[in-house]
């Protein structure tokens, strides 16, 4: 039950790459934290684009707007718990792919994809669901954590 934040510059994939990027993150994530494949498990998985103006995302002090790089930075919220490294590494692996696939068409298609990753582990009681403290037990039954059945299956 990830939540996901995927920055990039304002004009550099066209709305089509966009939207086969977040469908692609949304999956890989998914997967990864194998939550079970189908619309009301993988409705967990909550993803938001922020499209920075061109011109204002930095590199080394300079604008990236012109350097000869296309730069997607992601950050994923997970319950902690939830991502061992083997699943991390292949969620990191497959959000580097889908960004690439997704620069190969359209806008600045000559121009790399370069991604930074980060995944935040949030600590068990610090995520909040409609005004409620949500514990490891409560996102396991609402995103149907395959790994994770015990917790729920009890309740």
């Amino acid at each position: 039950m990830p939540y996901i934040q995927v920055a990039l510059q304002s004009g550099d994939f066209t709305p089509e790459a966009v939207d086969t990027l977040a469908v692609a993150i949304t999956k890989a994530a998914g997967d990864a934290e194998q939550i079970p494949d189908d619309p009301a498990h993988r409705a967990s998985v909550l993803l938001q684009v922020l499209e920075i103006p061109r011109g204002r995302l930095y590199s080394a002090g300079s604008s990236a707007g012109a350097q000869a790089a296309r730069f997607v930075a992601i950050q994923i919220f997970s319950p902690d718990g939830v991502l061992d490294h083997a699943h991390r590494a292949e969620l990191f692996r497959a959000i580097d792919v889908a960004a690439k696939d997704a620069g190969r068409h359209g806008l600045r298609a000559e121009v790399p994809v370069l991604t930074s990753i980060v995944n935040t582990e949030v600590e068990n009681g610090s995520w909040g669901i409609f005004g409620h403290v949500s514990w490891l037990s409560d996102l396991a039954a609402r995103a149907g954590y395959a790994h994770l059945a015990p917790l729920f299956a009890k309740r």
